[in-house]
């Protein structure tokens, strides 16, 4: 029987056999992944991009907007590295897709994220993503586990503003830690979630 195709194209399956893939992200023991029909995304734009943090409720801590690292538009300096987006950029390359670049921005595992630095990161990912509308598909990197100020579920947040934007028929595909506090919200906000399945993460 085959997989079901995910929402870019991609038959994925989690098994105990390993992928003929030459990708080290797909070398993962435990790791099976199938990608086919990834022709249909031939000329269709694809928008990238990540939000990333590990937030220690227990920490007194801030995590600031100045805590978080950005890398802007430049995708190109993931090739290679052994990070969710790289792998996406992996995938996504070779068929033809144009890739829209989205902010890109982690910080450190720290405290409660402030609602200062939520709000401007989040503004960031609507107006670079409005502005590059329309879209085919929305990659996010996210890490699952942060907490904001404000917000008990930032993840679950920021995806309702970007299917706000595409509307419900673009699919949003996100990558998640593997102890991500995965929400109904972001399940239902999404076609597709992806978490890591080792530590360390070998299989991104």
């Amino acid at each position: 029987m085959q997989d079901p195709l995910c929402a870019f194209g991609c038959a994925c399956s989690i098994n105990s056999a390993v992928s003929g893939s030459t990708s080290k992200a797909h070398e993962a023991p435990g790791i099976k992944l199938h990608v086919r029909n990834l022709m249909n995304l031939n000329g269709k734009r694809i928008a990238v991009g990540g939000f990333l943090h590990e937030t220690n409720t227990f920490q007194e801590q801030k995590t600031t907007y100045a805590d978080f690292a950005e890398a802007g538009d430049r995708l190109e300096r993931f090739s290679g590295l052994n990070t969710s987006i790289a792998g996406a950029l992996e995938v996504l390359k070779p068929t033809g897709a144009t890739l829209v670049p989205l902010p890109w921005t982690s910080a450190t595992p720290s405290g409660y994220v402030t609602e200062d630095a939520f709000e401007r990161i989040a503004a960031m990912f609507v107006e670079d993503l409005r502005a590059a509308l329309p879209v085919d598909g929305v990659f996010l990197s996210l890490h699952g586990a942060m907490v904001a100020e404000h917000c008990e579920d930032p993840e679950g947040e920021l995806l309702a503003r970007i299917r706000g934007l595409v509307g419900p028929a673009v699919p949003i595909v996100a990558s998640l830690d593997l102890h991500s506090n995965t929400t109904r919200r972001m399940f239902d906000l999404t076609d597709a979630m992806v978490a890591y399945t080792t530590y360390p993460h070998v299989d991104m």
